[in-house]
């Protein structure tokens, strides 16, 4: 067996045994991306990229002949102040057709140089899926927040008292 389809092999292997949670994964995880560039023009670039990688998928001239859909995070909103000015999230999910050519994808990707869009070398990889909390964990998640509200209520009263004494 060849050094290539021994990996190709393992990684094929991954993707199936991960435990439901990458087999049949059809997205692939971008990162690293320029912030300040305008969302139409980061996916022009991305997609110049995947024109530049070796096709995935049989009857395709590139890899960007396999891609479905580009989806760039957006701010809805502004969650902090370093977020200001910042056009997107810096990463992007790109929707492959098949779970396969998004594995060999997200290997062809990781690593690579864009011309322009990118803050450095791209980082790639299959994305995770959501994963919903089931009410046991949001239960103790919310016991943990009114337990950590209950210290900060003590802690106020505590400097307000310093501040009244001095």
């Amino acid at each position: 067996m060849a050094a290539g389809s021994e990996s190709e092999a393992d990684a094929a292997g991954a993707a199936s045994s991960g435990g439901g949670e990458l087999q049949g994964n059809l997205w692939v995880y971008m990162g690293n991306l320029d912030w300040m560039m305008p969302q139409d023009e980061l996916e022009r670039h991305i997609r110049a990229l995947l024109a530049t990688l070796p096709a995935v998928a049989e009857g395709k001239a590139d890899l960007g002949g396999s891609v479905e859909d580009v989806e760039i995070a957006g701010y809805g909103y502004k969650r902090k102040p370093r977020d200001e000015g910042k056009l997107h999230g810096g990463f992007a999910l790109l929707r492959f057709e098949d779970a396969e050519a998004a594995l060999k994808a997200a290997d062809a990707i990781h690593g690579k140089e864009m011309a322009s869009g990118a803050r450095g070398a791209v980082r790639a990889s299959l994305a995770r899926a959501r994963v919903d909390k089931g009410e046991e964990e949001k239960a103790k998640q919310k016991q943990r927040t009114e337990k950590r509200e209950a210290k900060l209520v003590i802690q106020r009263a505590h400097n307000h008292r310093q501040r009244q004494a001095n």
